[in-house]
């Protein structure tokens, strides 16, 4: 009876220790396909920050429609001076 009750031990502990290995196994892909997947995001975001618009890039930009509101507003300045020298007195 003795003999009997070791080896349903034995063989469930060889049976826990295959479900053990066969569980890191499987934990071990998982971490190897979130490993792949991290990376990829990671290339992505850095790809996504290369086509960012940036603060630099919107001073720019402004700076070249206060250039254009400033020509405007010069052209209209010239425009009214010409227009009363031409209806004065």
């Amino acid at each position: 009876m003795e003999k009997h009750i070791q080896t349903t031990i034995g063989a469930v502990m060889v049976a826990l220790l295959m479900w053990v290995g066969y569980s890191i196994s499987e934990m071990s892909k998982s971490v190897a396909r979130l490993e792949v997947q991290v990376d990829n995001l990671q290339q992505e975001v850095k790809r996504l920050q290369g086509d960012r618009y940036t603060k630099a890039d919107s001073a720019r930009d402004l700076g070249a429609v206060y250039k254009t509101l400033e020509d405007h507003t010069e052209r209209l300045r010239s425009l009214e001076q010409r227009a009363v020298g031409v209806a004065g007195p």
